[in-house]
């Protein structure tokens, strides 16, 4: 049993807090767990179990939360609402369900100043593939929603951001999703100009994440 648990975070800025855990076994090979936390202003639970008498462990659990600080960082702040099923079995990670995300301020960093490399300079220490190996495992169909308090800015793009998104991947597959993202009150500011975003969408028919078909115009207030 775990009572008042604390767990920072700091890749995220974010510290998971109040944290209560309950474990039994029930004289078998399965241990069932449930508890909760909060993070930010939000509360989030818990439930599930894990069989200690197979290989890798599998793992099951069940994941809900309202208002959950997922990031709160200077150039991401994201507020969400999850309801995910999460497994990892015979070192696969899946995930299942929908994520809300009712708030979030997302500050684009300027890449106009980014210098290009040589292709002759090397990196020491790169990490390898065998690092990522956990997101070739992974599988997903996730259910995204924006709400109304969801901001993209930077140098250039001040917007509010609306819609939704099913994101897909299997094993060792790359991420795809369908649906659409749209711009609301959008404005772009360019060469001492700025111009009213008319209408701006992301859109995908099953693409990949990376690769979104793009429908924007923007004329001069």
């Amino acid at each position: 049993m775990l009572n008042n648990g604390i767990y920072p975070i700091p890749q995220l800025g974010i510290t998971l807090k109040n944290i209560q855990l309950q474990a039994n076994s029930n004289n078998s090979s399965l241990i069932n767990f449930k508890g909760s936390f909060s993070s930010g202003n939000g509360r989030g639970t818990v439930d599930g179990n894990v069989d200690v008498n197979k290989t890798n462990y599998p793992l099951h659990l069940k994941l809900l939360g309202s208002q959950l600080q997922l990031a709160n960082q200077k150039e991401y702040k994201i507020i969400i609402t999850p309801n995910i099923d999460l497994s990892y079995v015979h070192d696969t990670l899946t995930l299942k369900g929908d994520i809300n995300i009712p708030e979030a301020a997302i500050k684009i960093a300027n890449f106009n100043n980014t210098e290009t490399l040589p292709s002759d300079v090397v990196f020491l220490h790169r990490k390898q593939a065998n690092d990522l190996d956990i997101l070739k495992n992974t599988a997903l169909h996730l259910q995204l929603t924006l709400g109304k308090q969801v901001r993209l800015e930077n140098q250039n793009i001040q917007s509010q951001l609306l819609g939704s998104l099913l994101l897909s991947k299997v094993k060792n597959a790359e991420l795809t999703a369908v649906g659409e993202l749209y711009t609301v009150n959008g404005i772009y500011r360019a060469y001492g100009k700025e111009l009213t975003i008319e209408h701006g969408k992301l859109q995908y028919a099953g693409n990949l994440l990376t690769n979104p078909g793009l429908n924007i115009l923007a004329v001069k207030k």
